[in-house]
């Protein structure tokens, strides 16, 4: 087994709650110090003496083929995802398919929590300053909306849905919070303004354009883009997958961090930055397109300097590019 293939091993067990993130992050970086392969050292490789002292209630045929056929069906949801965010017609509707429709006047709502399973989601704004509205598709979508009126009548709604896929249509004007939960299918986000967003994602990507307000990002087991994205705060966390963030608005950001485990790290500045970079690097190289002075270690100034962003990965390279 290669060193890249064990971190894959490690990065999948994170994926089905066999390990906890410390445990990954211990193996991820005893896999990275090692030198050269390990079966070049005559030596067992570092994830079967894991194995031996902690996973012997694994079952690896059986995990095996869990994966392989989450694999398959995540491969198929990937597709209708990108082809939607490409723009591509839809596929024909399948002969027994259900759509649900609502659409909600909630003039004061400030808080809106979404989970959803099994299909793709998007949240995006709609077209009023005051409806909620949404619609699943799928051969037999489960919904449950419910409402509740708080003190000087704030609004909170709740979205709980399963086996389709859910359009979410926000009202513009600006919610007060946004939490959403998504497991077994993609995200994306496209155009809001939240004062605070709490995004968690399981078993697909995930791809916002063009946010604004505090936003903090999870994804396990599937790559994240953010594309334009205005502060004060970023925060986002993959667990194997890459990580991709274009052009964020540096000026408006109080904290902008960004963290990977198990995949590379791309922040992409594609005019001069005035920002200075903190970075930890462990299984993979640090580089910069952009030319700064270098402050000690770990450290970057770009341009003039200004907020801090922070970038932390392990197991994959680093890059600032243009």
């Amino acid at each position: 087994m290669t060193e890249k293939s064990e971190q894959m091993l490690v990065l999948e067990l994170l994926r089905e709650g066999r390990l906890s993130p410390e445990q990954a992050e211990r193996l991820l970086r005893a896999l990275s110090a090692a030198e050269g392969p390990a079966e070049s050292r005559g030596r067992r490789p570092p994830i079967f003496h894991w194995l031996e002292q902690e996973g012997k209630r694994l079952d690896l045929d059986a995990f095996g083929r869990e994966i392989e056929r989450s694999m398959r069906r995540f491969a198929d949801e990937f597709k209708g995802f990108f082809r939607e965010t490409r723009g591509e017609r839809p596929a024909p509707e399948r002969k027994g398919e259900g759509e649900i429709h609502e659409r909600h006047e909630l003039p004061r709502l400030v808080q809106l929590q979404v989970d959803h399973e099994a299909g793709p989601l998007r949240i995006e704004t709609g077209e009023s300053d005051a409806v909620l509205e949404y619609w699943i598709r799928g051969p037999e979508p489960k919904l449950d909306f419910q409402q509740t009126t708080h003190e000087e009548g704030e609004e909170r709604a709740q979205l709980i849905s399963a086996r389709g896929a859910l359009r979410v249509a926000l009202p513009r004007r600006p919610l007060r919070e946004l939490i959403v939960q998504v497991k077994g299918g993609p995200f994306h986000g496209r155009g809001w303004s939240v004062q605070q967003a709490q995004i968690s994602v399981a078993g697909g990507p995930a791809k916002l354009e063009e946010p604004e307000g505090a936003l903090t990002l999870t994804v396990h087991g599937g790559p994240a883009s953010v594309r334009s994205p205005r502060g004060p705060r970023l925060v986002v966390e993959t667990v194997g997958g890459p990580l991709h963030v274009e052009n964020p608005e540096l000026s408006s950001f109080e904290e902008l961090a960004l963290k990977v485990r198990g995949g590379p790290l791309t922040l992409r500045l594609s005019e001069q930055p005035h920002c200075e970079v903190h970075y930890s690097v462990i299984g993979g190289p640090f580089r910069s397109d952009w030319e700064g002075e270098a402050l000690g270690s770990g450290r970057l100034r770009l341009g003039s300097g200004g907020p801090v962003v922070r970038l932390d990965a392990v197991g994959g390279p680093v890059r600032i590019s243009r």
